[in-house]
């Protein structure tokens, strides 16, 4: 042998040889079946395949383990190998068994491979990995044996649990209902993006559309649908085992040829060149909702199914073996969004009462343009925008706009976004004339929120509310000016007796006189020297100070609280601070350790300057008359479970203070106990009172 091949041959046993993390692991497997020789052994001489998984071979001990029905059944041994890969134990491991008894039970994939971890990145951890791969694999088959894998919750269960997606296919989005048809019908993909096709079962006026084939199974296709075409036509004609029962059982199904054939009929209605799609519906055993799998076969197979249709004329039936034999079928990503497939991820957060409902927004600035745009995302089913603004580009760094919109009216910017967020929301924007449009149209709102910060807005609404026979929930929203951290909410529901002026009038008398609540002071009172901004130089309108990222969480929070009245009868006013340090004139410098007690005053700073920010929750005040309960303090941090459409309960606690010099007043005793807790109702924003120490727009 040559100086060149034998280096070449020592590279290649080098590259044979395990990693030292694989080496250390099976080290660590071995030990452990030592350890515990009746219940886990390692089977025959450990192998390196060609990608560089080093495998094993190992038996448990199963047949003690308790049975239960619909459980998988066990024999005293079962016989697993397991793949280390190269990268292990960065990588979970790959366990498969050597046989197809367990073909059809939830967590095995393709018949054969064993699903021991649903969401790797959370469950496998590389710390001690040979001991957690043991005890992982013992708990899946106890788990199995026992019966407690669901299958209507695995949602890749009907095609072998394994997740058909080749890399550089478009997304098809389905949202429609999957018909009824026969085995053999059309569907057609509307190319949206580069990288989306949406997926619907009637033939829509468009241009450019895709003809899709639809194949509609009876039975599960547990080993999976394959990678190439031959693996297709094969488990479409025989999706389970090749059993004379279960060949009858499928008789009625459609032959490969007669598939093969219909994919050629479709492939001839498209320009050469261009790929066949087809769609591939399996049903579900346990919930008899047939998942979607859409796939299509490159364009050199395309068109071979073309010229074999050409000639064979009209009526001929092409076979399988005339194509090529490996010829691959490319799996698109799906994002199935049918309502029996897909639930809402906010489906059990306050947010979700918005879903379905008729909102107005007035006031498309500061706070309105996130408010928007978080009622958009809750599934609004229509929101109304109303401002008669234009965009600027000093306000993109805190509305909700982009450079684009610069020079825009802002509703209609704004409904621009909004349309992009959601195929079903319908909007409408008032930009002319906003304020006689919004009030002819108010009545059809279930919602209406106000952040405007306008006093005219304000007595205006408080006439409407007065005189209108059917009334929406109306909302007032604002944040300060110093900082834009605090926010108010007045909230009045359609069975209040007042507007939100009386709201906003009781509310103001409980903050200014309880001093726990001296720090919301700011919305009943003048600005002072410093608080406003002047964004440019010139005649330029002071504005208040905020970030977007200050601005967005205002507002988010206000939205949720705000979910919290639709369907209930309950109003009041919220009051929030997000947990952001405050600028101070002075501030003791503070040191634990000197700390004494001769020093109580700077002990209860230091106190609230650790404990402020975390504990800080929305603070609401109780409405006069509305039979408040009364209850004992409790801890700030507890949580406050509540029925569906229902405010939760006050309760009785103390905010946590916060000193801010100069803004401190006294005053009587308020009749009513400030609450801190999760979210509750209150009464709302005076027009006289509104002035710029509250702002949402500019």
């Amino acid at each position: 042998m040559s100086k060149a091949g034998r280096k070449q041959g020592k590279r290649k046993q080098r590259q044979a040889a395990p990693t030292p993390s694989q080496a250390v692991a099976a080290l660590g497997i071995r030990a452990l079946a030592a350890s515990h020789p009746d219940d886990l052994e390692v089977v025959g001489d450990d192998t390196l395949d060609d990608g560089g998984v080093y495998v094993m071979t190992l038996r448990l001990a199963t047949g003690r383990m308790p049975h239960a029905d619909g459980g998988l059944r066990l024999r005293d041994w079962e016989q697993v190998k397991v793949g280390l890969t190269p990268i292990f134990p960065l990588s979970p491991p790959l366990v498969a068994v050597e046989h197809y008894r367990f073909l059809g039970h939830p967590h095995v994939l393709a018949g054969h491979r064993l699903c021991l971890y649903l969401d790797p990145q959370r469950e496998w951890h590389p710390d001690s990995a040979p001991l957690r791969l043991v005890n992982r694999l013992w708990d899946w088959f106890t788990d199995a044996a026992a019966g407690k894998f669901d299958a209507s919750l695995a949602l890749y269960h009907p095609v072998g649990g394994v997740l058909h997606e080749t890399p550089g296919t478009p997304v098809v989005v389905v949202r429609d209902d999957f018909p009824d048809v026969g085995p053999l019908s059309n569907a057609y993909l509307v190319p949206r993006t580069g990288q989306r096709l949406d997926l619907t079962w009637s033939a829509p006026d468009a241009e450019g559309i895709f003809t899709a084939r639809v194949i509609r199974l009876r039975d599960p296709l547990y080993y999976s649908a394959g990678t190439t075409l031959k693996d297709l036509l094969e488990v479409v004609a025989r999706p389970r085992r090749e059993t004379a029962a279960a060949m009858a059982l499928h008789r009625g199904w459609p032959h490969a040829d007669t598939v093969l054939t219909a994919l050629a009929r479709t492939a001839q209605r498209s320009a050469d060149g261009t790929p066949v799609y087809f769609v591939v519906g399996v049903p579900h055993t346990a919930t008899n909702v047939h998942h979607l799998l859409t796939g299509r076969l490159t364009p050199a197979v395309s068109d071979a199914l073309r010229s074999a249709a050409a000639r064979g004329g009209p009526i001929h039936v092409i076979d399988p073996s005339d194509l090529l034999r490996d010829a691959p079928v490319e799996w698109c990503a799906m994002s199935d969004e049918r309502p029996q497939i897909s639930i809402r991820r906010d489906e059990n957060r306050p947010v979700h009462a918005l879903h379905g409902k008729c909102v107005h927004v007035w006031g498309c600035g500061g706070i309105g343009s996130w408010v928007a745009e978080f009622v958009a995302r809750a599934g609004a089913a229509e929101i109304t925008l109303c401002d008669t603004g234009r965009v600027a580009g000093g306000l993109l760094v805190r509305q909700n706009y982009v450079e684009d919109d610069i020079g825009k009216n802002k509703a209609d910017a704004l409904g621009a976004r909004l349309r992009s967020i959601s195929d079903t929301l319908t909007v409408h924007t008032h930009a002319d004339h906003a304020l006689k449009q919004a009030t002819e149209e108010w009545q059809n709102a279930d919602v209406l929120i106000d952040a405007t910060v306008n006093t005219t807005v304000a007595h205006l609404l408080d006439k409407l509310f007065s005189e209108g026979a059917k009334k929406p929930v109306v909302a007032q929203m604002a944040t300060d000016v110093r900082t834009g951290t605090f926010g108010i909410m007045s909230v009045v529901t359609p069975q209040h007796p007042s507007g939100l002026s009386r709201v906003d009038q009781a509310a103001g008398r409980r903050v200014q006189g309880d001093t726990s609540l001296e720090r919301f002071q700011v919305f009943w009172r003048e600005p002072v020297a410093g608080d406003e901004l002047v964004p440019a130089r010139g005649c330029s309108v002071p504005t208040f100070h905020g970030s977007s990222a200050d601005l967005a969480a205002v507002a988010a929070s206000l939205v949720s609280l705000l979910a919290l009245h639709v369907g209930s009868e309950q109003s009041g006013t919220h009051l929030i601070a997000l947990p952001a340090r405050r600028r101070r004139r002075s501030r003791p410098q503070l040191h634990p350790d000197r700390m004494t007690a001769t020093a109580p005053s700077a002990d209860r700073r230091l106190r609230n300057l650790i404990h402020g920010a975390l504990r800080r929750t929305p603070v609401a005040l109780c409405v006069p008359g509305q039979g408040r309960p009364s209850s004992p303090c409790y801890p700030r941090n507890r949580e406050v479970s509540r029925g569906k459409g229902v405010i939760p309960p006050s309760f009785a606690v103390q905010p946590e203070r916060w000193d801010d010099p100069g803004s401190r007043s006294s005053g009587p005793g308020a009749e009513l106990t400030p609450c801190a807790c999760r979210a509750m109702g209150r009464d709302l924003v005076p027009p006289h009172r509104l002035s710029s120490s509250r702002d949402a727009v500019r």
